[in-house]
C-alpha cells in the first residue's frame, strides 16, 4: 500500500515506477499465497478438500518446477539440478494442482534457505505393493539445515523452525504442514530424511502414481498442450462481453482482452448483461457471479431460458473445485477464478474461437 501511494506521487522516474510496480506485484502474490495456504489448510482439517484426479504428463510438471525454481536459484548464484530415474512413468493419474503445490512448497523452501552450493530434485519409482507404485521425490540442499530440536516441530502449522525465519525469509509456517497433508491425500507422505545445521537438508515426498496412463491419455494430454502453446493466434476477430459490477475489474479485463486483439463491451450487472447479450453478437460472455440487481447465476438462467447458446464463462473469487463444479452444473460453459490468470483466460477464450470448432476441455 505504501508503494502504491508513492506510485501516485508526481516526479517519479520511469525506472522508479517500474520498481514500485514489481514490489507491489511481488507482495500481492505473497499475500495471495498466504490466503490460499490458510484456506487450503482449513479445508483439509474440515475434511472438505476434494481432489481432482486426472491423467497428467509428469515431464511437464517437472519442467514447470525446474523452470520456475531454476531461475530463482540462478539469481541467487546456486545450482539447481534435476536427477530423474529412466524408469519413471511419462503419465500418472493424480491431482496436478496439488502435486505442484507440494513440490513448489518443498523445492521453494530448499531454494529459499540455500545461499551457496546447490538444490537437487531427484525422482525415482518405488514399489509400494503388488498392485501399486509410488513416485519418490527427494529434495536435497546445501542450505542452513535445522537441528534435531527444530525438526520436532517442523510439521506443526504456523510454526517456523527458527523464530527469526519469518523476519529473514517471510512465510507463515504453513507450507510443510499443508504439504504433508496434501501428499498423504495423494497416497504418500512428506518426511524429513536428514538435516544438519550448516550442511543442508533432504526431504522425501511420495505420491501414488495412480493408474498408468494409456496411449489414449497421452494423446489427450498432448492435444491439450498444443492448444495452450505460444503458437496460438491472438483473440482478434473475437467480440467479448464482460459482466462485472466492479469498475476496476471491468477496466482490467477490458485492457487485458484488448491487448490480445479482442473487441470488448462491458455491463455493470446481470440484468444489463442479459439485455446486451440478447441484443448483441458476442462470441463469449465473461460473467461475474456476485453482482447487485441480478447476480451471475440469475443472469445465466435468464439467458438459457431465452435459448441463448453462446458460451458463458463464470468469473468467481472462489478457486475451490466445489465452486467450479457448481458453476458447470448450473449451466456455465466453464469457470475461471480471480485474480484472473492471463494465460488461462487466453487459453479458455481460444477454445471457443470460431476457427477452433466445438469447445474443447482444457487440460491442466
Amino acid at each position: 500500500l505504501g508503494f502504491s501511494e508513492l506510485l501516485l506521487l508526481p516526479g517519479q522516474s520511469l525506472r522508479e515506477r517500474q520498481d514500485f510496480v514489481e514490489i507491489i506485484k511481488r507482495n500481492g502474490n505473497l499475500l495471495l499465497s498466504i490466503i490460499d495456504d490458510i484456506l487450503d489448510l482449513t479445508k483439509v482439517e474440515a475434511g472438505h478438500m476434494a481432489l481432482e484426479t486426472l491423467p497428467v504428463r509428469l515431464d511437464l510438471i517437472i519442467d514447470e518446477i525446474s523452470t520456475s525454481h531454476g531461475k530463482v536459484a540462478q539469481e541467487k548464484g546456486i545450482a539447481f539440478k534435476v536427477e530423474a530415474s529412466p524408469d519413471i512413468p511419462k503419465m500418472i493419474v493424480t491431482d496436478p494442482l496439488r502435486l505442484k503445490q507440494v513440490l513448489n512448497n518443498i523445492v521453494g523452501n530448499a531454494t529459499k534457505f540455500t545461499t551457496r552450493g546447490s538444490v537437487t530434485l531427484g525422482i525415482e519409482l518405488e514399489k509400494a505393493g503388488a498392485q501399486s507404485e509410488l513416485l519418490r521425490f527427494t529434495v536435497s540442499d546445501t542450505g542452513r539445515g535445522i537441528s534435531e530440536e527444530e525438526a520436532q516441530k517442523l510439521f506443526e502449522p504456523f510454526t517456523q523452525a527458527d523464530p527469526s525465519t519469518t523476519r529473514k525469509f517471510g512465510g507463515t509456517g504453513l507450507g510443510l504442514s499443508l504439504s504433508r497433508r496434501l501428499a498423504r491425500m495423494l497416497g504418500g507422505d512428506v518426511v524429513l530424511q536428514r538435516s544438519e545445521p550448516g550442511l543442508g537438508s533432504s526431504f522425501i515426498i511420495t505420491i501414488e502414481t495412480g493408474r498408468r496412463g494409456s496411449d489414449e491419455f497421452l494423446l489427450l494430454a498432448e492435444k491439450g498442450d498444443s492448444l495452450s502453446g505460444n503458437s496460438e493466434p491472438a483473440l482478434r476477430d473475437m467480440c467479448i462481453l464482460v459482466v462485472d459490477d466492479s469498475r476496476d475489474n471491468q477496466a482490467l479485463m477490458s485492457r487485458i482482452l484488448r491487448l490480445e486483439g479482442a473487441a470488448v463491451d462491458v455491463a455493470e450487472n446481470g440484468q444489463v448483461g442479459v439485455e446486451k447479450a440478447i441484443e448483441g453478437h458476442y462470441d463469449v460472455v465473461l460473467m461475474d457471479v456476485q453482482m447487485p440487481v441480478m447476480d451471475g447465476y440469475q443472469a445465466l438462467q435468464s439467458l438459457r431460458a431465452q435459448n441463448y447458446k453462446r458460451p458463458i464463462i463464470a468469473l468467481t473469487a472462489h478457486a475451490m473445485r466445489e465452486e467450479k463444479m457448481r458453476c458447470l452444473a448450473l449451466g456455465f460453459d466453464s469457470h475461471l477464478s480471480k485474480p484472473i490468470d492471463r494465460q488461462a483466460l487466453r487459453r479458455q477464450l481460444l477454445s471457443y474461437k470460431k476457427d477452433h470448432g466445438a469447445p474443447v476441455l482444457e487440460q491442466h
